[in-house]
């Protein structure tokens, strides 16, 4: 009798923990879809040969109205992608900061004509200081066009997230533009950030990146 009622209030508790995540998922998918604006800015850098620059914009739709009627600045969040992940794939990062009020741009920063990046020996920061000047560039177009769509937001202190590769980025972007910048957000540590971690004065906080690849399903560097 007793291993009866055991079991029945096992199964009990997993139905309510089911529950609790079912509606947590469906929690998630709506706030995404009705409560947070997607969309895509697509412009071509004319200094830089017509490149194309995609940067994925997720904010609050009542924040958004908000600042159009200049009641409030939106902080903004720019998230830097790992090596191989496309910058679509950080959306559920992109929403966690835009429900909590930011404006969130995730910059695509390689294109399929870029070179494949490798490691060169002797190298500063192990051959990747074109990427990362690149990345740069990137962060700076984007902040630009954000600029044009949302106008009313404070892209003087930035909240940079980097995954990986996306890490060293934002680690480079904030030793040579640290006036720009609030504070980093690190996913992925390498020898690139740590060097730049010296010359940053403004917090970095680390993210472990198994959020990231519990997410995208694979590892980058």
């Amino acid at each position: 009798m007793a291993t009866r009622r055991r079991g029945t209030n096992m199964k009990r508790r997993v139905a309510i923990i089911l529950s609790i995540c079912t509606l947590a998922i469906v929690a998630y998918f709506t706030a995404s879809k009705w409560l947070i604006r997607h969309e895509t800015l697509a412009s071509l850098d004319i200094l830089r040969d017509d490149r194309r620059v995609a940067v994925e914009v997720a904010v609050r739709r009542d924040r958004a109205m908000q600042a159009t009627a200049e009641m409030i600045e939106l902080p903004v969040v720019i998230i830097s992608h790992g090596n191989t992940v496309k910058h679509t794939e950080y959306s559920f990062l992109a929403n966690t900061f835009a429900i909590r009020g930011f404006l969130v741009g995730s910059i695509q920063h390689d294109i399929e004509t870029d070179e494949p990046m490798v490691t060169k020996a002797g190298e500063e920061y192990a051959g990747r200081r074109p990427q990362y000047n690149r990345g740069i560039f990137n962060i700076m177009f984007a902040i630009e066009e954000m600029k044009k769509a949302y106008p009313n937001a404070d892209y003087r202190h930035l909240t940079l997230v980097g995954h990986s590769n996306g890490g060293d980025i934002s680690m480079y972007f904030a030793s040579r533009h640290p006036e720009l910048v609030r504070k980093v957000v690190d996913a992925g540590q390498s020898a690139g950030a740590v060097h730049h971690r010296r010359q940053v004065q403004d917090p970095v906080v680390p993210l472990h990146r198994s959020a990231f690849q519990a997410r995208s399903g694979r590892h980058s560097r």
